[in-house]
């Protein structure tokens, strides 16, 4: 009678338990593979950003864009004569940006302040 039980159990953990966990590992691993596409290859790098600047097509105001320089410092845009951090917060003044600003912004996967 044990050994019945036994290959039933053995036969459920084959034919159904098993297709779970490889669905589950296959999901996992998508994810972390786009995880590591967004973050290398999708998002915009600060080279890309200042060359749009360069050519005109960022909006009016923004400057340039800096990566951080040193420890605890942020990628930040500078946008007239106050700075904003790559996560939304500002490095040194404050100001309400324009929607065209805030657009460009969030293409090149910036977050924007809350106002």
């Amino acid at each position: 009678m044990t050994q019945s039980i036994y290959f039933s159990y053995n036969n459920v953990a084959k034919n159904f338990l098993k297709p779970i966990l490889l669905a589950g590992t296959v999901i996992l691993v998508l994810f972390l593979l786009a995880q590591v596409l967004q973050t290398f290859y999708l998002q915009s790098t600060i080279n890309q950003m200042n060359q749009e600047i360069l050519r005109g097509k960022a909006p009016s105001g923004i400057t340039r864009v800096d990566d951080a320089r040193i420890p605890h410092e942020k990628p930040h845009v500078h946008i007239g004569d106050v700075a904003l951090n790559k996560d939304g917060t500002w490095k040194h003044g404050k100001m309400t940006l324009t929607n065209q600003q805030k657009e460009w912004l969030e293409k090149h996967n910036w977050k924007v302040p809350d106002e």
